[in-house]
């Protein structure tokens, strides 16, 4: 995991990767930035694929998509049929999902928590809601 407020990410994928970037970026914080930087770290004939949820129109660089050849893709979870493919990842501890909670919230705060997720307040990734805890 790449902190991105830790160093220049772009910087850090291409020093990663000898300079030639990431063959496929799959963007899921539904930032700006996010989305800009994913374009920028994918290499000449890489895929692209936008997942976050964003909040407005998002500025990106479709001229580098076209002249390095890029394929890009917007996409949604499917609920169930993600569920079954991620869940196996998780439980083999492929994919490490704890460490993008950002906030939790109880269920009594559930307005603050959205606000907190839509506006990305605090540098919110992930926001939990929990029914059943109280503040």
């Amino acid at each position: 995991i790449i902190n991105v407020h830790e160093c220049d990410v772009v910087k850090e994928i291409f020093n990663l990767t000898g300079g030639v970037g990431a063959d496929l970026t799959i963007e899921c914080a539904g930032t700006a930035q996010a989305a800009g930087d994913a374009i920028e770290f994918t290499r000449k004939n890489g895929r692209v694929a936008l997942i976050g949820i964003y909040g407005g129109n998002i500025p990106i660089n479709l001229n580098k998509v076209v002249q390095w050849n890029m394929t890009l893709a917007g996409g949604k979870a499917e609920g169930d049929w993600s569920l079954r493919r991620v869940l196996p990842l998780m439980a083999d501890g492929r994919i490490k999902a704890m460490p993008l909670i950002t906030h939790r919230f109880p269920l009594s705060a559930i307005n603050e928590a959205m606000r907190t997720f839509v506006e990305r307040k605090g540098g919110a990734i992930k926001v939990v809601i929990h029914p059943q805890k109280s503040r």
